[in-house]
């Protein structure tokens, strides 16, 4: 789950056009899988990863979910209003820190390439 968090974030921080998504965030996402919780901090220009809460931020967020349907989310294969619509996730958070994240979740999907021969 880490690999697939780190991923995420090395996403984020390389498509410019997330990042201007998160120039003004100052939120802390934490990230509720079964065994072990994760933080995600959006601020200053920066996301940051970390297994702890260290993060101070104006703003807290909280998805929770089984692991294997969260590294679905991350991957890009499930959508998060999608995903808590059906009964997958659970966010706390305001109306409009969910469309950012739900934007910030839709644009941070690693795009593959098809080849066809």
């Amino acid at each position: 789950m880490e690999e697939r968090i780190e991923s995420f974030m090395n996403e984020i921080q390389k498509k410019n056009h997330i990042m201007l998504l998160v120039t003004n965030l100052d939120l802390c996402l934490s990230i509720e899988a079964e065994k072990q919780t994760y933080y995600l901090s959006f601020k200053k220009k920066k996301v940051e990863f970390s297994k702890e809460r260290a993060f101070p931020a104006a703003q807290y967020a909280k998805l929770s979910g089984r692991e294997d349907l969260l590294i679905h989310l991350l991957d890009g294969h499930i959508k998060l209003r999608e995903g808590i619509s059906i009964g997958y996730f659970n966010l706390v958070c305001p109306f409009r820190t969910l469309l950012v994240l739900e934007s910030i979740f839709y644009l941070a999907r690693p795009m593959t390439l098809k080849v066809f021969i």
